[in-house]
């Protein structure tokens, strides 16, 4: 059989050259394995390319931390005045994130130049955690190829969506908790699940209060996987639990109000879809010139992605991904305070994360099967055959050359060296009063920042002498 056979190219499309099935003995597999037969050596090289990436993007983010925003009003001063060991278990905004607690309150434990970087390295590990998590072994029932899942994991450290705010920020990392959260659901946990596993499910499932969208995963795997069910149940009963304990519920929506949410999502996806492959700034180019286009991108990446995967025997991470992509915009639609949702669409780069990662894990090796069968039919370069490793590295490349569009190199241009010095000198000072007085208490001191909210700390007892920030 031959890929220039016009009758049999579609099954070569589905079956003997979908990424799906590459298989784990590629050549250049075989070369990267040679550093050692363990898959610790891979995994680790995995991590230390992601940190590159990630690091790559603002590396003054992690050196000097900024502590923006709710990091340092919500987090780093909180939990500095805190006493109490409850506070660990607090509620924000409607709903409690023990992760982010967990880092806030570890971080006030140590020393206090420390902290800031404890808010920032934190969530950053967490995110390397996050993105290699798709080289698993347990993901080959959604690509059997080890070479096509670790360029995959690069891919998605090469997301422009992932900016160091979601990367090194502690109140944004409950965006990686979450998208964690809907990977394990996406395949069958290890056969050695231990007691480590649930513990990270459980930290992160309890800071998102979206995770509860992965309770129809884990009934469906209680049903699958009858050795395990009881797991999949209790881990059921605990996302129900955190639904009722640690959220706080919604005021009623209208009917209308949901029913006038469908079309806003579909067309939030198809233009998260086109921004994820064709960058911002052709998304907004063709929302005002050409939006007919992004439908048409969106047909053909959905026919790509159906071609490559209709013949799976299980195409259970498919159909949960596309389920997870949808559910995240309609819900992104009605938690938003306007009157209608066509007002404003939800393009910043925390309610499109998890989204545009998802579909790069369903696209990324779709896109490899084809090239693989359009430069084997018709070679650009004479008689010379692109392996799939090739193919690969083409659609990596691709990704890569996103990030250097204007909009999406904003991602790489955010500088943070003032603030994070200033943050810095601040713990310092914070410091030398903790030496003068021997302790924490009665210390009071404010740093005010232009555009954004104060770090404002006060441990003082009535009538004390506050310090005072020059």
């Amino acid at each position: 059989m031959t890929v220039s056979d016009r009758s049999d190219r579609n099954y070569l499309l589905t079956r003997s050259l979908e990424p799906m099935n590459f298989g784990t003995g590629n050549h250049a597999w075989r070369s990267l394995s040679a550093l050692g037969r363990s898959r610790t050596y891979q995994y680790g090289l995995l991590i230390v390319l992601l940190a590159l990436i990630d690091f790559a993007r603002d590396p003054a983010a992690l050196i000097y931390p900024p502590l923006h925003w709710e990091d340092g009003r919500d987090y780093f001063a909180f939990y500095y005045n805190s006493t109490t060991f409850t506070d660990l278990f607090r509620s924000k905004v409607g709903f409690m994130s023990l992760w982010a607690n967990l880092i806030g309150f570890l971080g006030s434990k140590c020393p206090t130049p420390a902290t800031p970087y404890v808010l920032s390295l934190g969530p950053f590990f967490l995110a390397l955690f996050t993105q290699s998590t798709f080289f698993q072994e347990r993901y080959r029932t959604m690509v059997v190829s080890d070479f096509v899942r670790f360029l995959t994991c690069l891919a998605i450290a090469l997301d422009p969506t992932g900016d160091m705010l979601l990367l090194a920020n502690t109140d944004y990392s409950i965006w990686n908790c979450l998208l964690l959260v809907i990977l394990y659901g996406l395949a069958e946990f290890p056969r050695s699940f231990t007691a480590a596993h649930l513990l990270v499910f459980l930290l992160v499932s309890w800071s998102h209060p979206l995770a509860v969208l992965v309770i129809p995963l884990l009934l469906y795997r209680c049903y699958r996987d009858r050795a395990r069910w009881p797991i999949y149940l209790v881990l059921v009963m605990s996302l129900t639990a955190y639904s009722m304990v640690g959220v706080r519920p919604m005021a009623p929506l209208s009917l209308w109000r949901g029913l006038e949410a469908v079309p806003a999502t579909l067309h939030h996806v198809a233009a998260l879809v086109f921004r994820t492959w064709f960058s911002r700034d052709l998304l907004c180019i063709a929302e005002k010139e050409w939006p007919y286009l992004i439908y048409v991108t969106f047909a053909g990446c959905a026919w790509l992605v159906y071609a490559c995967w209709k013949r799976r025997r299980d195409a259970t991470g498919l159909l949960g991904s596309v389920y997870a992509i949808f559910a995240l915009s309609f819900l992104a639609f009605l938690g938003r305070s306007v009157p209608s949702v066509f007002e404003k669409v939800p393009y910043t780069s925390r309610y499109l994360y998890v989204q545009s990662v998802l579909s790069i894990i369903v696209i990324f090796p779709c896109l490899v099967c084809l090239l693989a069968v359009r430069l084997r039919e018709r070679p650009l370069l004479g008689n010379f055959r692109w392996p799939q490793e090739g193919c690969c590295f083409l659609v990596l490349s691709y990704v890569w050359l996103m990030n250097l569009t204007p909009m999406n190199a904003r991602a790489y241009m955010n500088d943070h060296h003032d603030y994070g010095k200033r943050v810095r000198e601040f713990c310092l000072q914070l410091y030398r009063l903790e030496e003068r007085n021997g302790s924490r208490d009665n210390i009071k001191l404010t740093m005010q920042r232009e555009d954004q909210w104060p770090i404002e700390i006060d441990r003082t007892k009535h009538g004390q002498v506050p310090a005072s920030l020059p």
